[in-house]
């Protein structure tokens, strides 16, 4: 497949797809590695344009390639996507102090991060900073951007009850918006990104500080549960 019109994204041609997926197995593909939003927007509305199947793969969890492999292209989002575009501020012009992930008001701590941050990463974060909130999903596999997706959840909470706002971008690539908690249409293992086909970019969380020892201690109760 001629993809070169994605010129300065790297792209990795006949691509063993067990390596970017959970199950280690699976056919092979064609992969853009995209390192910042920039990317992202540009290879969705080249793709769009020239009607080339496409899709996005976060940690790739619970993801298999059939043998034949896939026909397309798969847009990787890197390890860039953790917290990129940050920069001290969010995409409405909100800044979080002296760290630029974060922003306390009153009690409550707003936690801006980019949508392929791991989740049991982004748990061991919150731990150290004593966050609490985010412990039903520190088990949960998968990033960030795939949990809000589908609204994931775990012991009775779910992602609705800890995201403020998601950035997201449209699938032809041209516009970010942002949705608000309600604008998601959180729902069962549901959110309004699978019925628009918006991709999320950063999420926006909302905690409450706690005691390190108590989110340990609930994090390995609920390890052990699963």
């Amino acid at each position: 497949m001629n993809i070169d019109f994605l010129k300065n994204i790297k792209i990795l041609e006949d691509c063993d797809m067990g390596k970017f997926c959970s199950f280690k197995a699976g056919g092979k593909a064609t992969v853009a590695v995209i390192q910042n939003i920039d990317d992202l927007q540009f290879a969705l509305s080249e793709l769009s344009k020239r009607s080339i199947p496409h899709m996005i793969l976060g940690n790739g969890t619970n993801t298999l390639f059939r043998d034949e492999g896939y026909y397309g292209v798969v847009l990787k989002l890197s390890d860039s996507f953790d917290f990129e575009g940050l920069e001290g501020k969010d995409r409405d012009g909100n800044v979080y102090g002296n760290d630029p992930k974060k922003l306390s008001v009153g009690e409550k701590t707003e936690v801006l991060v980019g949508s392929a941050m791991n989740m049991a990463t982004f748990a061991k974060l919150l731990l150290m900073d004593e966050l609490a909130g985010f412990e039903f999903a520190s088990g949960i596999p998968g990033s960030i951007g795939g949990a809000v997706f589908m609204n994931g959840g775990a012991y009775g909470s779910e992602m609705k009850d800890i995201v403020k706002k998601v950035w997201v971008v449209s699938p032809d690539g041209k516009d970010i918006k942002c949705f608000s908690n309600e604008e998601m249409n959180f729902g069962y293992r549901h959110s309004i990104l699978q019925d628009n086909g918006y991709i999320a970019i950063e999420v926006l969380f909302e905690f409450t500080k706690g005691k390190g020892e108590e989110i340990l201690e609930k994090m390995r109760d609920l390890a052990e549960k699963r």
